[in-house]
């Protein structure tokens, strides 16, 4: 949807079309199955569709940033002591 820390919550929500988005529109058309292929991604060999999906989607999280936040979530970000 978009970062609600610099555009507000309602703004995001009056204007989100998900269908047209990057990440959740391969997912309303076909679930985590649909989104590895339009990524080129390998599906095989996962234990489930949560594992794919989690997966699929932190592999170009680094390169999508608006769509695939907090970088947290995928451990995409080191804390240090």
């Amino acid at each position: 949807m978009g970062n609600m820390w610099t555009t507000p919550l309602s703004a995001l929500v009056r204007n989100c079309n998900p269908a047209e988005q990057l990440i959740a529109g391969p997912i309303l058309r076909g679930g985590p199955m649909r989104l590895a292929r339009e990524f080129g991604f390998d599906a095989s060999g996962f234990v489930d569709e949560c594992h794919l999906c989690y997966t699929v989607r932190k592999w170009p999280a680094s390169r999508f940033p608006v769509w695939l936040g907090p970088r947290e979530v995928y451990g995409l970000v080191r804390h240090t002591a």
